[in-house]
């Protein structure tokens, strides 16, 4: 029997049809364009993407693909798995079929330690580690007989609910005083934390009104030159700040003039004299707030100051030393420094200073301070064209 030749096109076709049933049986997705065979690559990631180069939808028999990985903030690359094994973040992948590749990433996560005396925090979500860039919602809750002051460490403010983005291992402490908190207003609608020290309710903040009761403005001088030695009422933030942060923590620094003038607080409040301040430092000492528990001596810098910015010290009962265990009286000290009488600005994170009331001879007047490295409430005779801070006394 004669049996005709097959030409060259339907051998082509016979094995193009063969290796269709091949790519068929083994459930093999390819894409058949002009007689060419082109497959698909299929990429799969969690917690990072992938770049193809060349980056298309269909590939060539043979051709070669670059694949990088690239992981999101706080997550790294850890391998390639499917059709591909390796370790490396950028491979090479030859089509000689359709594949899928997936890109392994894993998270980094951050531990959240919450420091709290006096009180409690309860943290939402409340789990021991927490993935890069997480929120957690913090609350803090008194126990009775104490008030929530504030937060420090890697959180700050007042608001008893605050929220922390996690992008590292954090530690916050949420600081809680004996007492009740108030408030009170200044003419320019500044709202000030107060609260009771013995019989005495002071504010916690520094003041940094800028008009006086009467609504008359306070000269701000922000010159070095005629700042210096002056004899009329002045006030300025440090190193002349004009970010409302800044101001807010620090509070304003006053030459004593402005003081003198009787009309920096609001009513039923006052500028505290010599005896007011020594009735506070009477009232510490003989209550305990002795950083070593002692009932006799001026050891009270300690429970007077802040937690936060101070400079750190080696000595014993130093504000410095140990901070953490700082403003157990709630008066809440921040070191917002001072500015000297010949106008330039000193001892920021250092020193806390404030005007007494209380005049001295000549171009002194009286004033109370706190210094880092030191254990006890100073007094000083300071010249009255230096620029300090003012803490008001209710009346």
């Amino acid at each position: 029997m004669y049996k005709k030749k097959k030409t060259f096109g339907e051998l082509k076709l016979l094995f193009l049809c063969i290796a269709l049933c091949v790519l068929a049986m083994s459930c093999e997705k390819m894409t058949l364009i002009n007689e060419e065979i082109y497959y698909t690559l299929s990429i799969t990631a969690q917690n990072g993407y992938v770049i193809k180069n060349p980056d298309k939808s269909l590939y060539a028999s043979g051709e070669v693909v670059t694949l990088t990985a690239f992981p999101y903030f706080g997550c790294t690359f850890l391998n390639w798995s499917g059709d591909i094994s390796s370790t490396d973040s950028m491979i090479t992948v030859t089509m000689d079929r359709s594949k899928r590749v997936v890109a392994n990433f894993t998270g980094i996560t951050y531990t959240l330690t919450i420091t709290a005396t006096n009180g409690n925090v309860t943290k939402n979500p409340d789990k021991p580690s927490y993935t890069a860039g997480e929120m957690v919602t913090l609350t803090a809750v008194p126990d009775s007989g104490y008030s929530f002051f504030g937060w420090s460490g890697d959180a700050s403010g007042t608001s008893a609910t605050t929220t922390v983005t996690m992008y590292g291992n954090m530690s916050v402490s949420a600081d809680f005083i004996a007492g009740t908190i108030g408030t009170v207003t200044d003419i320019d609608g500044n709202v000030y934390h107060t609260v009771k020290i013995g019989n005495q309710e002071w504010m916690i903040e520094n003041l940094r009104t800028t008009r006086y009761n009467d609504s008359t403005p306070i000269t701000l001088d922000t010159s070095t030159v005629s700042w210096a030695n002056a004899t009329t009422e002045k006030f300025c933030y440090y190193e002349n700040a004009d970010e409302d942060s800044l101001m807010r923590k620090f509070g304003a620094l006053y030459n004593w003039h402005a003081v003198n003038t009787k009309k920096l607080a609001p009513p039923g409040w006052r500028v505290p004299d010599t005896t007011d301040w020594n009735v506070l430092e009477n009232y510490l000492i003989a209550n305990g707030y002795n950083w070593d528990g002692a009932v006799t001596g001026n050891k009270i810098a300690k429970s007077m100051a802040s937690k936060a910015y101070w400079q750190m010290s080696s000595s014993p009962g130093a504000i410095g030393n140990d901070p953490n265990k700082n403003n157990r009286s709630g008066f809440s000290a921040l070191p917002c420094g001072y500015r000297f009488y010949e106008g330039n600005f000193l001892a920021l994170y250092s020193y806390a200073g404030w005007w007494s009331a209380t005049e001295d001879a000549g171009s002194y007047a009286h004033a109370c301070e706190l210094f880092y490295g030191v254990d006890g409430l100073r007094r000083s005779n300071t010249n009255k064209s230096c620029g300090l801070a003012v803490r008001l006394l209710r009346e």
